[in-house]
């Protein structure tokens, strides 16, 4: 491979793990992506990393393979209690000021470690609230940890560290935390080992705020030492991102370096002691936001499908939307190029085609539930909740039979805070479907913030059920992509709480 051919094929690869991984390697970087592919293209069975390059260019990059870039090309350097200044901040200022919040009505934080790599910071946040929520009575809080990094999860997930680790954790609390085994290194408690939920996670690709993986109005988002990879146009996205993720009032964390490039709208800069924190000033909202948009590429725009007859104007648009001319009428062609413009949160354009879809044919409403779907958290995103509502009753009404339908409603519900409404459309769910995982999981939900554990435990009981007769790559019907092994991990917390409650 000549010197000028290799150059544009890794310019060419370094788009595509911008676009997949998020992290940047522009040219000046070159080396040090070649330098880091090099095992990786090894282990994936290529003689180099060239070979590796010119290979995943051509064919259709697989699962495996993206797993092992990414356990290749990602940072895993950490240690607990790594910049402690933020964790200071949590504890001096960030939380008090939760928890003297006069608008709060629950009592449980919501913590989300986004880059947790190996696991030390999670824990270190764990060990935080340890210490803390004793002088908090009635405070309880749940901790998500998420990498794109599966084998820095899998380390994580079994709580074994070396003493590196712990470079700038005093001796007492690691003694406190961790006992030493045979080898010289330390196993952390089991208690603070079940505090935290991993989950596989890719900031770049994935959605949320999502209801079903739990990252929804949380408290505190930790975001460090990963934005310095990306690109300005990344970060951008990711933050926007993260911040619908954000509660009302809710604090982003980032690192030193990473601060000086975070502007979003929405989020306001709190210095605390020097350093830089970001917090969530919005009009304070009492619904879950359940959905939202992957950062893709854009595609397309259907400028010239006509309206349908009930097609709502949006005037909450404040982007310009792509043009494009639409080729064919076929609905199957139509559907795949309003989810791409959904996915890219062109909103507005994906509606149009999905309201000329439904309402073309007076049949589609009632055998479309994935073009209902798409519809309905359009406006969803929007916080257009009453049109959402709308069409999901107009497709009940045309399909009374399909659970998906009165799953969606219930979502819907949910989000407007219409608890028992929600409630009475998933039993209808159920009593259509009664292996229906996600109603399990969101009526479970629901039952256990109302205190009727007992109800909510035997829906956790049936969903733990359900999923474990379904192929672990099974994904759940009304779900979009979430399959059966991650819901299995993320309400593995909720049938055995791993919360821990004080007072």
């Amino acid at each position: 491979m000549s010197k000028n051919h290799s150059s544009v094929q890794l310019s060419k690869f370094s788009r595509l793990i911008d676009m997949a991984l998020g992290l940047y390697f522009p040219p000046n970087r070159h080396d040090d992506l070649l330098k880091k592919l090099e095992p990786a293209a090894r282990e994936m069975g290529f003689d180099d990393a060239s070979q590796a390059v010119d290979v995943l260019l051509r064919e259709p990059v697989s699962g495996n393979q993206w797993q092992i870039l990414a356990k290749h090309l990602t940072v895993g350097e950490t240690y607990f209690f790594r910049e402690p200044a933020a964790f200071d901040a949590l504890q001096t200022d960030i939380l008090p000021a939760i928890f003297r919040d006069p608008h709060r009505v629950s009592r449980q934080l919501r913590v989300w470690s986004a880059a947790a790599s190996t696991g030390e910071e999670p824990y270190s946040l764990a060990m935080l609230f340890d210490r803390l929520l004793p002088t908090a009575p009635g405070w309880s809080v749940s901790i998500l940890a998420s990498d794109v990094n599966p084998a820095a999860l899998k380390r994580a997930k079994r709580g074994v560290f070396r003493r590196w680790s712990f470079r700038k954790m005093p001796e007492k609390r690691r003694n406190a935390y961790f006992s030493e085994l045979s080898d010289g290194t330390f196993q952390i408690s089991s208690r603070i080992r079940q505090m935290v939920t991993f989950f596989p996670f890719n900031l770049v690709t994935d959605d949320y705020p999502s209801y079903l993986k739990q990252l929804y109005d949380v408290d505190i988002i930790f975001c460090r030492n990963v934005l310095i990879y990306f690109s300005a146009q990344t970060i951008e996205r990711v933050v926007a991102k993260l911040t619908q993720t954000l509660s009302p009032g809710g604090w982003l964390v980032v690192s030193p370096t990473e601060a000086p490039h975070i502007a979003a709208s929405g989020l306001q800069r709190r210095v605390i002691n020097g350093n830089t924190f970001f917090q969530k000033v919005s009009p304070r909202r009492t619904f879950k936001q359940a959905i939202a948009p992957t950062g893709a590429t854009k595609l397309l725009d259907p400028a010239d499908l006509p309206a349908p007859p009930a097609a709502a104007a949006d005037t909450t648009a404040n982007r310009p939307e792509p043009v494009v001319r639409v080729q064919s009428p076929r609905k199957p062609d139509l559907y795949a190029q309003a989810l791409q413009l959904y996915r890219d949160g062109s909103y507005d354009a994906a509606r149009k085609i999905l309201e000329f879809i439904l309402s073309a044919d007076e049949r589609a409403l009632a055998n479309e539930p994935d073009a209902v779907q798409l519809l309905v958290h359009t406006y969803a995103n929007r916080r257009q909740l009453e049109q959402a509502e709308a069409w999901c009753r107009r497709a009940i009404a045309a399909n009374k039979l399909n659970p998906r339908y009165y799953y969606l409603l219930a979502t819907i519900l949910q989000a407007k805070d219409d608890n028992a409404a929600a409630v009475d459309a998933l039993k209808r769910t159920l009593f259509l479907k009664d292996d229906f995982a996600l109603a399990h999981f969101m009526l479970g939900n629901i039952l256990q913030q109302q205190g009727k554990t007992d109800a909510a435990r035997r829906h956790f009981q049936s969903l733990r059920r359900i999923l474990h007769a379904l192929p672990p790559d099974a994904v759940l019907p009304g779900s979009e992509d979430v399959t059966a092994a991650v819901l299995l991990q993320l309400s593995a917390h909720l049938v055995q709480p791993a919360k821990v409650k004080y007072g």
